[in-house]
């Protein structure tokens, strides 16, 4: 689903999944220390996510989504074990982001967000995971059509802050 409203100050989207994954890519254990990548496993994924971008004020845009995913092993063993009904690995049980940035008409701009994970495990075992966490993000600076200067600056988990040296940048 996507709208505009409010003479087109206010976009709105939100959608629904729901994937059936058979021959799964996952690292088949056939001995304690031999593994493989193999089409092994079968599993379910379902969620919803939302969005939203709103121009409260001239100049000044907030924006936010949040998505809920369930992602399980429907069908999975090897050597060492039985995996159904585990959580797929890499895949968060929710992410969030929440933002603002203010845009001058003489070129400035100052914007902020935080961006949050839920519990992410590593493995099939689900023995190896990461807690939720959260990361902050502000940026400042000018450009006008042919010149662009701006410092961001990140927060990382346990909280110290982060030169914008060596990290992506996308525009």
């Amino acid at each position: 689903m996507k709208s505009v409203l409010l003479d087109n100050r206010l976009v709105l989207n939100g959608s629904v999944f729901y994937m059936d994954i058979s021959d799964m890519q996952v690292e088949e254990n056939i001995t304690l220390t031999e593994y493989y990548l193999t089409n092994a496993a079968s599993a379910t994924s379902f969620g919803a996510e939302v969005d939203f971008t709103a121009i409260v004020a001239d100049g000044l845009t907030l924006y936010g989504g949040f998505g809920l995913v369930h992602a399980r092993f429907d069908s999975f063993q090897d050597a060492l074990g039985n995996y159904d009904d585990n959580k797929l690995p890499y895949a968060p049980a929710y992410t969030y982001n929440l933002g603002a940035q203010y845009r001058s008409p003489a070129g400035f701009y100052i914007g902020g967000n935080v961006t949050g994970y839920g519990k992410t495990y590593f493995d099939k075992i689900n023995s190896a995971s990461r807690n939720g966490y959260a990361l902050v993000n502000a940026k400042i600076g000018y450009e006008t059509e042919n010149f662009v200067s701006r410092q961001d600056i990140h927060q990382n988990p346990a909280g110290s802050v982060l030169p914008d040296e060596g990290l992506p940048h996308f525009p």
